[in-house]
């Protein structure tokens, strides 16, 4: 026991009870928990272990201990360690089992990241750990999902599940699966609601649905864009209000990392730009992408060239704008002034 900490609470009524770590990862992600009661429900008095729990599976280091036939009135003292002198934050709950427990990432304040998806190889396709949505809530008040065939006004989404990744300016086709098969139960309809900005202030950027109705894939799939730096927010709703589990997959659509634009020569003038802007390169520059500084697409150009690609910016309002080129495989990325 490297660096302790403890808590203690009182058994309100007779049951089983979950204690847990096992939560949104904070600073730290490896917890040791060791569970006593005491002979006078003191400090003073002594200690007797009820329940001791080191990793909750071979990659995941947190850490939970069920704890059964506990008696109403009964002082339980819980020591939470880091592992090898693991410090940091972390989340603990307790949770009787006549009270389900709802996914850690319920409400979208609190998000699980995604960045570590992030990153991969041209092609790769990089899978979180099992995720659930069961005994979560509805989300309400969210507009902009037209391309859910049976989103309304009301109800809003039935139960959803929120995620957070920060763009790296490479393309990502987003989409959800059954964990190689350990999904149990697995939900396969899923739907995507994809968004920028604080909780409370969300401005859609992304939508998704089913993948191929026809063919009966209604798993979401959204291929995106992101901007260096921007933070977005994933909602994940199942339809009908299916409950279950499901794991997100990442696959890098544009190379790796967000590549120097200096290499290529990829340049754009005037910058500042009232008018009109000139794109030119050493190579050939194809599927170029203006987005705002949300990371919304405003304007796309299909071209194959390395000199004088003219875009009109003139319609645009005033503010920061991202371009990005395909060259060589890679996506290069500059910024745009608008006046």
């Amino acid at each position: 026991i490297d660096g302790d900490v403890w808590y203690k609470f009182e058994v309100p009524t007779d049951g089983t009870y979950l204690v847990t770590t096992n939560l949104e990862v904070l600073t730290n992600d490896d917890t040791q928990l060791l569970i006593f009661t005491s002979s006078d429900d003191t400090c003073d008095g002594d200690l007797t272990q009820i329940g001791c729990n080191d990793d909750v599976s071979s990659t995941n280091y947190l850490s939970e201990a069920t704890l059964t036939n506990l008696t109403a009135g009964t002082v339980i003292w819980i020591l939470v360690d880091g592992y090898d002198g693991t410090s940091g934050t972390f989340q603990i709950a307790v949770q009787s089992s006549s009270a389900p427990m709802v996914p850690p990432n319920d409400l979208c304040v609190d998000a699980i990241d995604l960045s570590s998806l992030m990153g991969g190889a041209l092609g790769a396709v990089v899978n979180s750990s099992t995720f659930t949505n069961v005994n979560g809530t509805n989300t309400e008040g969210l507009d902009g999902l037209d391309c859910w065939d049976d989103f309304g006004v009301e109800p809003a989404v039935q139960v959803s599940t929120w995620y957070t990744f920060t763009g790296d300016g490479n393309t990502y086709y987003i989409t959800s699966n059954n964990c190689g098969g350990a999904a149990t139960p697995y939900v396969d309809d899923t739907q995507f609601g994809l968004y920028t900005g604080d909780c409370g202030n969300l401005t859609q950027v992304g939508c998704a649905e089913d993948i191929d109705f026809a063919g009966e894939n209604y798993t979401a799939g959204i291929e995106f864009i992101t901007v260096a730096g921007v933070e977005y927010t994933l909602m994940v709703d199942t339809w009908g209000g299916d409950e279950g589990e499901f794991c997100i997959s990442f696959e890098n659509m544009g190379g790796v990392g967000t590549v120097d634009a200096s290499i290529y020569g990829f340049k754009l003038f005037p910058n500042p730009a009232t008018n009109d802007v000139r794109l030119q390169a050493d190579q050939n520059m194809t599927n170029i992408l203006i987005l705002n500084s949300l990371g919304q697409l405003v304007k796309r150009v299909d071209a194959n060239s390395t000199a004088d690609i003219l875009i009109d910016v003139n319609q645009f309002a005033a503010g920061l704008y991202f371009v990005q080129a395909t060259i060589d495989g890679q996506i290069v990325t500059t910024k745009l002034n608008v006046q």
